[in-house]
């Protein structure tokens, strides 16, 4: 079994909060409890909504892999978001 968290996600308040003030380290640390907890890839979505979709995936991406090396899935149905 492969195991992929799905906590990164916009649709969650939380998340979306620390999307919008670009709380690198919230986001570094929510990444982290999930591999503390098993996960072994992380998904990673914007949430709904975003007109600025692709700079928060390019952000997201960058903030979370400066401290992991996991495989993300990036998770969205905007093609240039992804």
């Amino acid at each position: 079994m492969y195991i992929i968290s799905e906590r990164i996600n916009g649709l969650f308040t939380s998340v979306s909060k620390a999307i919008d003030n670009r709380d690198a380290k919230w986001i570094q640390d929510h990444a982290i409890r999930q591999l503390e907890c098993g996960s072994q890839a992380l998904d990673i979505n914007t949430g709904p909504g975003r007109e600025d979709g692709p700079a928060v995936m390019e952000w997201l991406v960058r903030t979370v892999q400066e401290v992991t090396e996991v495989p993300l899935c990036i998770d969205t149905p905007g093609i240039k978001t992804m």
